[in-house]
């Protein structure tokens, strides 16, 4: 029975072992993940000059609720999912989805059903295929094929794919600004956001993909 205890207890010790040596193996992993490098653009990327048109108007960025009002563009001011519906006064009559989806500092802290103001700052813009709002960027339209959009826009700064969501491709742009353009697996371009760089690029240089 003595001898029967004593390998119970070594096989209980050598149990522990492997335990506390998994549990350091977790938190050096942990740590080095914490320690990843910033990302840097493309050393061979395409900067994309000029300015995106919507519905026929041209978005630079930053700017006030107030400048895209005064392009003709109207607002419900209303706060969803950290954006805002915009339409513009020319489209309005062509169908009920002509949105574009505008964004705020997100220093405001505006939640869901807030109001925003004209004077606040908009940090950021979005086109989707589903609004059918117009959009024109250099020969760059919603839809159009991957193939067609790399021979207008060349190598991008960065890029990612996302389970579930398709391939990102980030583009620096004039004023500080930065394009993301979404493809999905057919190869379409399904959505374009631009944003200034702080929205756009966190604190380690690693893109927007959310």
């Amino acid at each position: 029975m003595l001898k029967s205890n004593t390998i119970k207890k070594a096989f209980a010790l050598v149990i522990i072992g492997v335990m506390l040596a998994s549990l350091a193996g977790c938190s050096f992993n942990l740590s080095s993940l914490g320690s990843s490098k910033a990302a840097a653009p493309a050393e061979d990327s395409t900067p994309i000059h000029g300015s995106p048109k919507i519905a026929e108007e041209s978005v630079s960025l930053p700017c006030t609720v107030r400048d895209l009002k005064n392009s003709g563009f109207e607002t419900d001011y209303i706060v969803e999912d950290g954006s805002v519906k915009f339409w513009h006064t020319s489209e309005e009559l062509r169908g009920n989805n002509l949105n574009m989806y505008v964004y705020p500092d997100e220093g405001y802290g505006y939640k869901d059903k807030d109001l925003i103001s004209d004077d606040d700052t908009i940090v950021a813009i979005k086109v989707t295929s589903f609004d059918h709002i117009d959009f024109d960027f250099n020969g760059i339209r919603i839809w159009m094929d991957k193939e067609d959009f790399l021979n207008i826009a060349g190598t991008p700064a960065y890029e990612r794919s996302v389970m579930l969501k398709g391939d990102y491709y980030f583009y620096l742009g004039d004023n500080d600004q930065v394009y993301r353009f979404q493809f999905l697996a057919t190869d379409k371009l399904e959505e374009f956001l631009v944003g200034t760089s702080d929205y756009m690029i966190d604190d380690k240089g690693q893109p927007y993909t959310g």
